[in-house]
């Protein structure tokens, strides 16, 4: 009796191991935290938007609809560099405290609709990000649109904290601003910048800027606008605020964007 018992238990943990193997064989691979779930990659292009080793990255389909005002990055140096005689580009930052950061990269060229997302720790502070795809494209480091953020809590409240980015072949050397680039998905007559620090209860602290004109005078769709943002007078968190006047008439405005500086 204690034998065929003994087989009973045997044959029911085989029964349960090969349930459990069949239902995991079955079941969907998790996708990737780092690709965006937005993004429609034409499927047969061997460039297309998809997994890449420790990033998502390759050409997509534009929707018909484009963001009115789009903002592409927030940089603090990036230096004119050739992918296609690069291996890799390095990006740096200097992120508050937090388990990972998410790094996006686009192309501001016309019509060429290209992505990178990665997910790195942010305590890493640098990402050697290999130029391949980059160099088939001919795009070079000031074609790039580089944005990175990190979850925070302020004020009791979760929010995406970005992180100004360099970029560079080789160690980047610190700048003292950084800089907003804008890609208007209609043509502007005019962009409003509102700059201000934030206390570590969210509230909003020291205003350096208030719905100050860019005054370029010309601001066609599809076309980046840079944004030179003035030096911050001290480490903490800022928020940002855009606001832009249509050609056509009527406003738009982009979410508020709050950003970490480390004060260098």
């Amino acid at each position: 009796m204690r034998f065929l018992a003994a087989r009973w238990v045997r044959a029911a943990v085989s029964l349960c191991w090969l349930l459990t193997a069949a239902a995991l064989a079955e079941a969907p691979a998790a996708p990737d935290p780092a690709c965006d779930p937005q993004l429609k990659p034409p499927s047969a292009d061997p460039n297309r938007y998809s997994p890449r080793d420790d990033r998502c990255e390759g050409i997509y389909f534009r929707e018909v609809a484009s963001t009115t005002l789009l903002v592409a990055g927030l940089t603090e140096s990036v230096a004119d560099v050739d992918t296609a005689a690069a291996k890799t580009l390095l990006l740096e930052w200097a992120a508050p405290p937090g388990a990972a950061l998410h790094i996006r990269a686009r192309a501001l060229r016309h019509r060429l609709y290209y992505q990178m997302d990665t997910m790195q720790p942010a305590a890493s502070g640098s990402y050697a990000w290999p130029t391949a795809l980059l160099a088939k494209f001919n795009l070079r480091s000031k074609e790039l649109g580089l944005l990175a953020w990190t979850p925070r809590t302020v004020g009791g409240a979760t929010r995406d904290v970005y992180v100004p980015l360099r970029l560079r072949q080789a160690a980047a050397s610190r700048s003292p601003t950084y800089q907003l680039w804008l890609l208007p998905g209609v043509e502007l007559a005019e962009v409003f910048v509102t700059l201000y620090s934030v206390g570590a209860d969210g509230s909003a602290g020291t205003v350096i800027q208030r719905d100050e004109p860019l005054k370029y005078g010309f601001y066609p769709a599809d076309r980046v606008i840079s944004v030179p943002l003035p030096p911050l007078p001290a480490a903490g968190t800022y928020a940002l605020e855009i606001k832009a006047l249509r050609r056509a008439g009527g406003s738009a405005s982009a979410p508020p964007l709050w950003f970490y500086h480390s004060g260098h």
